[in-house]
């Protein structure tokens, strides 16, 4: 089958869209699929073109057999307004459709979302090419960025539900990284087909697996990993280390960039307990995974995020670390269920300074934890297994 997937982000960029797209396109290779991929020119999280790109208006890739990678222009900047985040989207709504008529026609077009530009840009290319169109729901949006503050204008806001329900009705099918999506999706007009496609991790993710169960190191690490944005809620994190500040054998380490980085330095900036580091290529983030000692999944205190499951947290389990969880909902049912990690109220410092002393203390409940995570991924999030549900609602369809 050719399979035409159009995603905003793509490796070598980091963060959960690009890691998902990047893993699940392996994993459609394995099946004996062809896989296009139309993406940006790789800039994002740190808003600067990759170095070994920057001399190139576009590229064509063939990296592996049956994987082809388009990577089109886009409007670069740090993102810092809502208008500097439209033209970003934008910018990559119109080069995407361009370099699509350079393509052969596929037999079914995915395209992934947020941003939902992405979205009607797949809905247009699969017009052009008379193919299906298949919708990958990470997030969903416009909701996420009215609660952030990121949409405000009323026009705008009408706009984007509007599209939001028109492309829910034009999908073939949705898939959703959260199952609390389809509760939501089931709303609208159509009732459209809706498929669980959890996050998860890879084979290749999963054989860097650590065997060793703690750092080695002087200090008991707590790591951050991944967007320092607006939906995070960082300042609590850097309110416990505050709180902590005395306990000299607690270190804590945030790797990532994102809008709020700087203004996170700053808060940290009195601190010596807190190193910040910037987003690094996988190989080099398992190794940041491996030497922790407890991760922290933290979001703002919002009820937008109950059914949110970062992606972050399936990677933490795999690599056999425990979890200090700052999301109500979905996220802290999957924890407390399999007793993978701890929950805290988000937004409660105090709580999560003690929650973080309590779990340095007790090493036998943080290796309990940590080898529950790892069995729970290998039986119910390995991403070889998740695709397999894209892969027979192709074949369905087509």
């Amino acid at each position: 089958m050719r399979i035409l997937i159009v995603s905003q982000y793509f490796p070598p960029e980091t963060g959960a869209a690009a890691s998902r797209i990047g893993d699940f396109s392996k994993e459609l290779i394995q099946l004996g699929h062809q896989v296009t991929i139309i993406t940006e020119k790789p800039n994002y999280p740190i808003g600067k073109v990759y170095p070994e790109y920057k001399e190139k208006w576009t590229t064509v890739e063939t990296p592996e057999e049956n994987l082809k990678i388009y990577r089109t222009w886009v409007w670069i900047s740090s993102r810092n307004n809502f208008f500097q985040r439209i033209g970003f989207y934008l910018s990559f709504f119109f080069a995407s459709i361009i370099k699509s008529f350079k393509i052969s026609s596929p037999d079914v077009v995915i395209c992934t979302s947020p941003p939902l530009f992405v979205g009607a840009a797949g809905w247009i290319i699969s017009k052009i090419h008379s193919t299906p169109f298949v919708l990958d729901i990470r997030d969903l949006w416009p909701e996420s960025a009215i609660k952030l503050g990121e949409l405000k204008n009323r026009i705008l806001i009408r706009l984007s539900f509007w599209l939001e329900r028109y492309l829910y009705r034009k999908s073939a099918f949705i898939t959703v990284a959260v199952p609390g999506f389809c509760e939501v999706i089931h709303r609208s007009e159509n009732h459209p087909v809706c498929i669980e496609l959890p996050n998860g991790v890879s084979e290749e993710f999963l054989s860097q697996s650590c065997t060793q169960q703690s750092s080695g190191s002087e200090h008991f690490t707590v790591l951050y990993s991944g967007n320092m944005g607006l939906a995070q809620g960082l300042e609590t994190l850097i309110e416990a280390a505050d709180i902590l500040q005395d306990k000299k054998d607690i270190q804590f380490r945030l790797v990532g960039d994102g809008v709020e980085k700087a203004k996170l330095m700053s808060l940290a900036s009195s601190l010596n307990n807190i190193d910040f580091e910037a987003s690094c290529p996988r190989k080099q983030l398992v190794r940041r995974i491996l030497a922790a000692d407890l991760c922290v999944v933290p979001l703002r205190d919002d009820p937008l995020f109950m059914r949110a499951l970062p992606s972050k947290m399936f990677e933490y389990m795999a690599l056999g670390r425990p979890m200090v969880v700052t999301i109500d909902g979905e996220a802290r049912k999957l924890i407390e269920t399999n007793d993978t990690g701890v929950y805290v109220p988000p937004g409660d410092a105090r709580e999560l300074a003690n929650t973080i002393l309590q779990l340095k203390n007790d090493q036998v409940k943080l290796q309990y934890l940590g080898q529950n995570g790892t069995e729970l991924v290998r039986k119910q999030y390995m991403k070889k297994d998740i695709i397999k549900n894209l892969d027979n609602a192709l074949r369905d369809l087509l």
